[in-house]
């Protein structure tokens, strides 16, 4: 039997002014929708036409399998998870920067305001206080800064979003600065999946030696059972079947 990661997550209060994440989905062309209805309503009428009483009266169950598809295993890790429900989750166990509104504009999130110089090279973002990981330890610019480079070190999942980015400098507990190589229109929008974790969580449960010299494993295999975000959910039970 294979070895089966079954993921539950767990409500705690939410922090003032945080919301889920509800993604929209992608609009369908009604051409498009009716094209895919005609060609659903062709299959069947050919399976119909190919189902006579001869053919019916062989059928052996034993004959047949259903096969069910599922994303699995859910990563609950933001340097790692990239598919439709790893990033429900991660969603919703962490937060980022800036969030996402219904009309696809920006809006403050752990983030309170941004600044930037002319050519959009420097980003400059100051940080709402009072923020708690999921271990108790508060949200600081350093966390910021260890959350970009773990994803760019691991270098999976979302990490190609971020590659613009040359430097990422706490010049205080709540103030963080990006250095980008080059202007990066879409910067700012990217931020969006940026999620941040504890610097002092993960280092706790990093497992030597690894691949990524004194960080270990970064705390991946960790990261399969636990989280250390700041969202409104957060991992409570994890079993192995």
């Amino acid at each position: 039997m294979k070895e089966r990661l079954i993921g539950k997550i767990n409500k705690i209060n939410k922090k003032e002014g945080n919301q889920v994440l509800i993604r929209k989905s992608k609009r369908i062309d009604k051409r498009v929708c009716s094209i895919l209805t005609v060609a659903l309503l062709i299959g069947v009428l050919v399976v119909l036409l190919n189902c006579g009483p001869s053919q019916a009266q062989s059928f052996k169950p034993e004959d047949y399998m259903v096969s069910l598809e599922e994303d699995w295993p859910t990563y609950y890790d933001p340097a790692v998870g990239t598919d439709f429900s790893d990033l429900i989750a991660v969603t919703n166990i962490h937060d980022a920067l800036v969030f996402l509104n219904n009309d696809n504009t920006i809006k403050p999130w752990l983030a309170e305001k941004w600044e930037h110089n002319d050519d959009g090279t420097i980003w400059k973002f100051y940080l709402r206080k009072g923020v708690k990981f999921h271990n108790g330890e508060t949200l600081k610019a350093s966390d910021v800064v260890f959350s970009v480079n773990r994803m760019k070190a691991i270098g999976e999942g979302l990490s190609f979003l971020f590659l613009k980015i040359n430097e990422a400098k706490a010049l205080d507990d709540y103030t963080v600065q990006f250095t980008l190589k080059e202007p990066f229109g879409p910067f700012l929008q990217t931020l969006i999946l940026l999620y941040v974790v504890s610097e002092k969580g993960i280092m706790a449960h990093i497992k030597k030696p690894g691949p990524y010299g004194e960080y270990g494993d970064y705390a991946k295999e960790w990261y399969l059972t636990h989280d250390v975000g700041s969202g409104p959910y957060k991992v409570k039970e994890v079993k192995m079947a």
